[in-house]
């Protein structure tokens, strides 16, 4: 199947839905706290959702790439901020970016060019925000879905630190989609981490693979229909359990039983 086959009209227009509100709120937190961007590179940017939210926020120099065409008539930015390339395969664009970034694009790569696909970003700027599907998450045209130790021996290997700053700060926000809230990393070149202590955020060597429980209630209910009943049941209570309504505590779920003896 090729490229555009996998990622048509139809997958485009829900990511972009998916996409923008959960770039807007993560976007202002990165450029509050992060990194002060006035460039942008997105690898993989699909629509130029991400990139849209970001110039809402007033970044204005920005571009997106893609291998699909099926983008080219959906895009949220200007036409001249996209460039159609495989981006699987090396990308020389001659300038480096404050900001570059891959959101839940890596695991749609080919295993053979993920260290190739990790140089086109770091390559083009010293701060990355990454995102990419653990394994199992499923979704359309993954092909090699991995855990986040994966990732960032790849990104260590080109001298950049892991930082694990941003997930705890979004993990129960339900306007973001639970993808970006379980995978969300930054990669930073090793020459940035005093500046980064400066502002008191460390590099972590302990890289936790979390499994958000959204994805989790929805991995249990994926492969049977019958179960879209319990688990939107099932969310619901999650997400006011999260938000501290009393009356999830007064009427709480009780789990196990269906379970018992299963292990």
């Amino acid at each position: 199947m090729s490229v555009d086959e996998y990622y048509n009209d139809a997958f485009y227009e829900d990511q972009a839905k998916l996409s923008y509100q959960s770039a807007q709120i993560v976007l202002k937190y990165v450029f509050a706290h992060i990194v002060s961007a006035t460039s942008l590179l997105d690898i993989g940017c699909g629509t130029g959702s991400w990139l849209s939210a970001a110039t809402q926020l007033g970044v204005k120099n920005i571009l997106g790439l893609d291998s699909s065409s099926s983008v080219a008539n959906k895009l949220m930015i200007d036409k001249n901020n996209w460039q159609q390339t495989d981006i699987s395969q090396p990308i020389s664009l001659h300038r480096k970016f404050d900001l570059a970034m891959s959101m839940e694009v890596a695991e749609h790569i080919n295993i053979d060019f993920h260290e190739c696909f990790i140089n086109n970003l770091t390559q083009h700027a010293d701060t990355i925000l990454f995102s990419a599907a653990l394994p199992y998450q499923g979704g359309t045209g993954h092909q090699s879905e991995n855990w986040p130790q994966y990732w960032a021996a790849l990104f260590s290997e080109k001298g950049y630190d892991c930082y694990d700053i941003i997930r705890h700060n979004i993990w129960n926000n339900p306007e973001i989609q639970f993808w970006y809230k379980q995978n969300i990393f930054i990669f930073a070149k090793q020459s940035l981490r005093s500046s980064f202590n400066k502002r008191n955020l460390f590099h972590t060597n302990n890289i936790m693979s979390l499994i958000h429980p959204e994805m989790y209630l929805w991995a249990m209910a994926r492969n049977n229909t019958e179960q879209e009943k319990q688990h939107n049941r099932d969310l619901t209570y999650y997400l006011a359990i999260t938000e501290g309504q009393e009356q999830s505590r007064k009427e709480p779920i009780s789990y196990g039983k269906e379970f018992e003896n299963k292990f």
